[in-house]
């Protein structure tokens, strides 16, 4: 048999190309196989959600929340105020008071105000749609910008009495909304479908957007939808701690308020996935994140190309091979139970397309054998939990 080299490369992030090998029958000429990043599986929406606390605590809830991180058991010059996930739920950044900026997972760090002078504290941030960027709110309506964040002219004066209390991306990119205490929104870019005029017992404290329309929660859990954004309920009895923020489920058909102890009400579908109000805190919580689909799974792509050794991939990993066009290419594998059909990247639908689902431990080996042309393609592949 002639031997030839197949270069692998995944979508797994910091994970340096992989090898397989290509075997093909003797007399025929070589069928160099390159692998090259597959299509990404279909998005599905995100299960889960982060709860930040002002000591930089991090409490994860949900298959799609993965925790990256905290600040917990870190000092911190100014509690942290905020908290931002990236869009594919692999990471989140946090923000303190005086402006400084934590990272973690995939978010990356784009700059801070910390260490330098602000005329008031920073009460929030929001990262752009596409993660490359973010704003910092502060309590005097400031608005900061770093990475790709769109620099828009500050939409008004906020004064003392009615203070900002949070900022709110558009997922359309076209900039940012503002919450004040008093109920109003201010629009940096986007349109504005109008405010919450509350009373001064029941002050606004969240703001989530969608696409067309946002949500305004209040302290004793009251929400006002606007623009296209649909109620789904609220709170009406007593709280054991009040209200400090509003996030919209990945759906956008949905909500999360989140209680200072912790507490999380879910409206709409939004799912339930855990809480921290039974648990003892060294800090209040303060904020919900929720990441806006759920992590996709890696994907590795082989079509005929160049080469090496077999890879090491992990369970959960999908398989693409996408052979020469002609013929009647058929399938076999063994042994079985490493490897199966389908699995989150069977989107194709060219007969010289298949697509697995790695689902057990071992080597395994997947043969090719096209009946027009007496090929014999055989790739190899390694997986481990």
């Amino acid at each position: 048999m002639r031997i030839g080299r197949v270069l692998l490369a995944t979508t797994l992030v910091g994970v340096a190309p992989l090898l397989v090998t290509l075997v093909t029958t003797v007399g025929l000429p070589l069928r160099r196989a390159a692998a090259e990043p597959g299509p990404p599986p279909s998005q599905q929406p995100a299960e889960g959600y982060w709860l930040a606390a002002g000591d930089g605590g991090i409490f994860s809830f949900g298959r799609s929340a993965v925790f990256q991180g905290s600040a917990g058991g870190t000092h911190l010059n100014a509690p942290i105020v905020g908290m931002a996930p990236t869009p594919d739920g692999f990471g989140y950044w946090l923000v303190a008071s005086d402006g400084g900026v934590f990272t973690y997972g995939n978010a990356e760090f784009f700059g801070s105000a910390g260490g330098g002078p602000l005329a008031s504290p920073v009460v929030g941030m929001a990262a752009t749609p596409d993660g490359d960027g973010y704003w910092l709110l502060e309590a005097d309506g400031t608005v900061l910008n770093y990475g790709d964040a769109l620099v828009v002219p500050a939409p008004t004066t906020v004064v003392a009495a009615t203070p900002a209390v949070a900022i709110s991306a558009d997922p359309d990119g076209r900039g940012y909304r503002i919450l004040l205490r008093s109920g109003a929104v201010l629009s940096g870019g986007p349109a504005n479908y109008g405010s919450a005029p509350l009373p001064g017992n029941d002050p606004a404290v969240g703001l989530a957007s969608i696409s067309g329309g946002y949500w305004v929660a209040t302290a004793s859990g009251k929400v006002y939808p606007f623009g296209g954004a649909v109620s789904y309920g609220q709170i009406a009895y007593r709280l054991n701690a009040p209200i400090v923020g509003v996030a919209s489920a990945s759906t956008g058909t949905g909500y999360y308020l989140l209680g200072r102890d912790g507490g999380v009400f879910t409206f709409g579908d939004a799912n339930f996935d855990g809480s921290t109000a039974d648990e003892r805190l060294n800090a209040p919580v303060l904020g919900i994140a929720v990441p806006s689909q759920s992590p996709s799974a890696p994907v590795v792509h082989f079509n005929m190309g160049s080469d090496d050794e077999a890879p090491t991939v992990h369970i959960g990993t999908s398989v693409v091979v996408s052979l020469s066009s002609g013929g009647s290419w058929a399938p076999s594998m063994s042994p079985q139970g490493v490897v199966a059909p389908g699995g989150p990247a069977a989107s194709a639908s060219s007969p010289d397309v298949f697509t697995y689902a790695t689902v057990g431990e071992g080597r395994v080996e997947l043969n090719f054998y096209n009946s027009s042309k007496h090929e014999d393609v055989v790739f190899f592949l390694n997986v481990i939990p």
